[in-house]
């Protein structure tokens, strides 16, 4: 099952991030320069982590810039049920 950028966006608001900021961010942006603050990017590795069940490393956490990078990442490391 592929992980959605949808998905995404709700884990996003889960995290604590104002739902006008995720509405507003694109995909393909880096969500650093696109109101996501680094409080918040913290908040949706953990997140990540507890939904599906993995760690992501904080080397490679700060190298997924993007919703289309953890997409990519997510659909290649998540358990698959």
């Amino acid at each position: 099952m592929a992980v959605t950028k949808a998905a995404l966006k709700e884990l996003l608001i889960l995290a604590g991030v104002e739902r006008a900021v995720v509405d507003a961010l694109p995909s393909d942006a880096p969500m650093l320069r696109h109101g996501i603050d680094s409080l918040d990017f913290p908040s949706f590795i953990v997140v990540l982590e507890e939904h599906f069940g993995l760690t992501i490393p904080e080397a490679e956490a700060w190298e997924l810039r993007t919703l289309d990078d953890f997409a990519a990442y997510l659909d290649a490391r998540a358990p698959k049920a």
